[in-house]
């Protein structure tokens, strides 16, 4: 049986039977759209279009849609149903709140801000692992909504919008949309690439709530106190106080193991301070590495370390972080005159050593290997006016140190011995160093990190960086109080560590090594210098107690303390807000919250039904379609709804024509090769041209 070909009719809208539409589905799901005449209700003998197969084996179910879609007597108002129109503003109304969301996120995390860590913190801390997720989701649905309901809105105005400002707008409903509108539709560069600028913010807005919150130890500012030997009253080093004290210090410091001379800290945990090198980069920040003083590479100014107090920050562990600046004393060796006596020495030699019994074994003293004598030049005469003028204290002249050597295995004759005789400068240096502690209640331990060389001048005759220097010159003693250091016992502790060895003789076992010795003496002397100044409180002091008033610079108790500014890290962890991040948030949100109060606003003003983007508003006014007239006021979706089982297709209709052309129709299921069917429709060819 052959299909009948479909025809064209010319429907009667005033002939009060036409009341809606049948629609024949077929066992092999071909659909096919049935007008009839109703009536009575009984007769069908309007011709439309039935099912292409076998009337014999054909399996017919009707299927009345009447009630869904019927155009010739669709009419109605712009309203919605009380329903749809509930639903509709709920919808709305919870969309245009949802950015509030993030702005409650933020205000969390602000009270997070420095407290401890909680159960609360963490169900915050997972709501902004979630963010990058939910962000860019409420932002699509936001944004997407406001430029369709500006579409929507412009179109509808008197003046209406044009046709490319229209694709452009409704078309980036999200960020590839935005882009491909972007750069196909070419016709509002700038309106397309706003429109991008607005889509690009949603990944930004959701990295950033995910940036909002971290864990970390509580930050904060602290005040520590540490020594510093510009504040001291450096008079006790050419004084015989307290040499039980001061040898303590020093013969501990110097008969120590040779690991522990090369540790971070001294005996007492208070870490050490490393010499500038030589060839450093004055001007540069160089890293303290304990190889290079393991190796012998470096070495430590003074094997007494720095005094700090004050690291009571917090009642946990903590991290501070400080600088501190300190002084010592560069010395630099030539070779030395071996075997020499005072008659034939090139060095100038002091009255007071002319008698070398006394010297080297004095009747009321201590007997001693060495022998030492500091000269100055005088400052005062040289700079006269040093706060008009101040000089680099590397400009300065040199102070010079005579240290001489005897040999205690040989006896004097006629009260002389063959000396070793060393001539060394002295140069004053200032360093900054940063300083690493963590510290708790049951310990602390810190160690030096960083240093830098500090530029100081001379810059009035009291200076604080001279005075030592001024003061060893002035009374020949220091001699006196140096092997005084060393004890009774240990007249060799001090030779034998500038000289490297482990003899009972003073000898340079792999010969004289000027950089060695000189920053071995270095070392030894600032050591000395130390033990002197701090005698009285550098083995008992803890590190988190707060000096007594009696400590301050200008008091004649105790150490002077300095002050120096800390960054405090508490190891207990807090939640630290990242106000960048935040900032970010916020304003991309109240860009968020904005484009969803507008898109609020605007549906109020909108009347006409939402056709734009549907497949099914190609059916409207589509004369290849040959629906009956009528409505005009259904949505996209509510057309779809009604004409849900129709068949479409994009086809050529006009197939015999040199140009063909193209059209949205009906797909019927007439076979191409149908003979009644030939030359109705053919498939598209991307050979053949197109009006």
């Amino acid at each position: 049986m052959k299909s009948p070909h479909y025809k064209h009719f010319d429907w009667d809208l005033n002939r009060a039977y036409l009341t809606g539409f049948k629609v024949y589905t077929g066992k092999y799901g071909d659909i096919e759209r049935l007008r009839f005449l109703a009536s009575d209700g009984s007769k069908t003998d309007t011709p439309g279009y039935r099912s292409g197969y076998k009337e014999e084996k054909d399996t017919v179910e009707f299927k009345d849609i009447r009630d869904g879609f019927s155009p010739a007597l669709k009419v109605c108002t712009l309203r919605l149903g009380r329903f749809e129109t509930i639903i509709s503003w709920s919808y709305d109304i919870v969309l245009t709140l949802a950015p509030a969301c993030f702005f409650g996120l933020a205000l969390a995390a602000l009270r997070l801000d420095h407290q401890p860590i909680s159960l609360y913190g963490e169900r915050v801390v997972n709501l902004t692992i979630l963010s990058p997720s939910v962000y860019p989701i409420v932002f699509a649905a936001v944004a997407s909504r406001f430029f369709k309901n500006l579409a929507r809105w412009r179109l509808e105005k008197r003046q209406g919008i044009e046709l490319a400002t229209l694709e452009q707008v409704f078309g980036s409903q999200n960020l590839a949309g935005a882009v491909e509108r972007l750069l196909f539709v070419r016709a509002k560069i700038p309106i397309g690439i706003a429109i991008l600028l607005i889509w690009c913010l949603s990944p930004i807005g959701g990295q950033s709530a995910a940036r909002l919150l971290r864990k970390e130890g509580l930050i904060q500012n602290g005040t520590v106190f540490y020594t510093h030997a510009a504040s001291q009253d450096l008079k006790r080093v050419a004084s015989e106080v307290s040499r039980s004290s001061v040898t303590a210090l020093y013969s501990t410091s110097f008969l120590s193991s040779s690991s522990m001379k090369k540790n971070l800290v001294d005996f007492w945990d208070w870490p050490r301070i490393p010499q500038w090198p030589e060839n450093a980069d004055p001007d540069s920040t160089r890293a303290i590495h304990l190889d290079d003083i393991a190796r012998g590479k470096e070495s430590y100014a003074s094997l007494l370390g720095i005094h700090i107090q004050g690291l009571d920050e917090f009642n946990a562990e903590a991290q501070y972080q400080f600088s501190v600046e300190s002084l010592y004393h560069d010395i630099s060796c030539n070779e030395p005159e071996v075997g020499v006596y005072l008659n034939n020495t090139t060095n100038k030699i002091p009255e007071s050593w002319s008698n070398m019994t006394e010297l080297f074994e004095p009747p009321d003293g201590i007997p001693t290997s060495f022998a030492a004598l500091i000269s100055s030049p005088n400052l005062t005469d040289l700079y006269p006016n040093p706060e008009s003028n101040p000089t680099l204290l590397d400009d300065l002249p040199p102070s010079h140190l005579l240290y001489a050597l005897v040999d205690m295995w040989i006896e004097f004759e006629n009260d002389t011995k063959p000396l070793t005789i060393f001539n060394c400068s002295i140069h004053p240096v200032v360093v900054e160093t940063d300083i690493v502690c963590n510290s708790s209640v049951i310990s602390t331990s810190c160690l030096a990190t960083h240093q830098r060389k500090a530029k100081k001048y001379y810059n009035s005759q009291d200076n604080p960086y001279t005075a030592l220097m001024t003061i060893l010159s002035q009374k020949d003693m220091i001699h006196r109080q140096w092997s005084a250091a060393e004890g009774i016992y240990n007249r060799l502790l001090t030779p034998q560590y500038i000289a490297n060895t482990e003899r009972f003789r003073f000898t340079f076992d792999d010969g004289f090594n000027k950089k060695l010795f000189s920053t071995r003496m270095t070392t030894a002397f600032n050591t000395f210098v130390d033990a002197t100044v701090y005698y009285t409180d550098h083995t008992y002091a803890s590190f988190r107690l707060q000096p007594g008033e009696d400590t301050l610079p200008g008091t004649n108790r105790g150490s002077a303390m300095n002050t120096t500014e800390a960054v405090v890290k508490s190891k207990e962890e807090v939640y630290r807000v990242n106000k960048t991040w935040l900032t970010i948030l916020i304003i991309i949100t109240e860009i968020l919250g904005l484009l969803g109060i507008l898109g609020l606003i605007l549906q109020l003003f909108i009347r006409g039904p939402d056709i734009l983007g549907f497949a099914s508003s190609l059916t409207r006014e589509n004369v290849y379609m040959e629906l009956p007239p009528g409505g005009s006021a259904l949505d996209g979706p509510a057309r779809a709804r009604a004409l849900g089982s129709l068949r479409v297709h994009l086809a050529d209709v006009k197939p015999k024509d040199e140009k063909g052309y193209i059209a949205f129709t009906p797909a019927y299921a007439f076979k191409q090769d149908d003979e009644e069917e030939e030359g109705s429709w053919k498939d598209l060819s991307s050979k053949r041209h197109y009006q």
